[in-house]
């Protein structure tokens, strides 16, 4: 790479400033160049800090802004259309999870991007955690024999009361927390899913989305895959278990604890 990537962030929340701007500061090998976001605070650090363009709108960032990539973290809802634009303008994308609020809309993305001929990409980082990393080994290495079922958990206490409690804003934890969940229960079933069984509901939050999220996938190679998320419920459970013909891992995230035994 002759040069640093040209980036522009729309969004500087939760996910823009505190996980793609952390992320990028310091790495040389990406320049931010602009920002939007409709706080004027938020764009003054912004530009403080990196002597970038600021914009309050993102259309106005698209038409001015010297940028390679964008990285689009604004409001749920919102994902899908910018990240269209930002792709129909020319630019390679890296879209927040959700994607989009329908299948439709990522097909107008999918065909933005052919048109344009660029990159994008969703930010499905879990992918690269150590903790997954871990799973896929044990899997892969026969260790707890066969693995027959997943149990994901994410489990917790939160009376939320912001946007992403909202359905009008693409909130509530299926949208905000699962995409991560969701996707890594996909690549721990290894076939694809034959059966389904999903419940949403909403117990404690002040919005009008589920804050309890249950699903169920069977794959077409027999394995189960149990993923519960869930702000409304403080139960203690490991995050991580995986169940095999010759044994058990259960872990936290940090650590993990194995028993298997060995047939010879």
């Amino acid at each position: 790479m002759d040069h640093p990537i040209k980036v522009a962030v729309i969004g500087l929340g939760r996910s823009g400033w505190d996980i793609h701007v952390q992320r990028m500061r310091g790495d040389e090998r990406f320049q931010i160049t602009a920002v939007a976001d409709f706080l004027q605070e938020r764009r003054e650090e912004a530009q403080a800090e990196f002597g970038c363009a600021a914009f309050s709108d993102h259309k106005e960032l698209l038409k001015a802004a010297d940028a390679e990539l964008v990285v689009v973290a604004s409001y749920s809802f919102t994902h899908a259309p910018i990240a269209t634009e930002a792709l129909s303008s020319g630019c390679h994308v890296l879209v927040e999870k959700p994607i989009a609020m329908s299948t439709a809309q990522v097909d107008r993305m999918a065909a933005a991007r052919d048109a344009a001929g660029k990159k994008l990409f969703v930010f499905f980082n879990y992918r690269y955690t150590k903790d997954f990393r871990h799973l896929k080994e044990i899997m892969a290495s026969g260790l707890i024999g066969d693995v027959f079922e997943v149990r994901i958990r994410l489990l917790g206490f939160s009376r939320r009361n912001d946007w992403q409690t909202l359905r009008a804003y693409g909130g509530g934890v299926l949208n905000n927390t699962c995409p991560h969940f969701l996707d890594i229960a996909l690549r721990l079933l290894e076939a694809p899913a034959v059966e389904t069984f999903s419940d949403l509901k909403l117990t404690s939050d002040v919005g009008d989305v589920e804050d309890h999220v249950k699903l169920v996938l069977r794959g077409a190679n027999g394995r189960i895959v149990d993923l519960e998320v869930s702000t409304s419920c403080n139960a203690s459970e490991p995050k991580w278990t995986l169940l095999g013909t010759r044994g058990t891992l259960t872990s936290d995230g940090k650590t993990s604890q194995i028993e298997y035994f060995d047939p010879k």
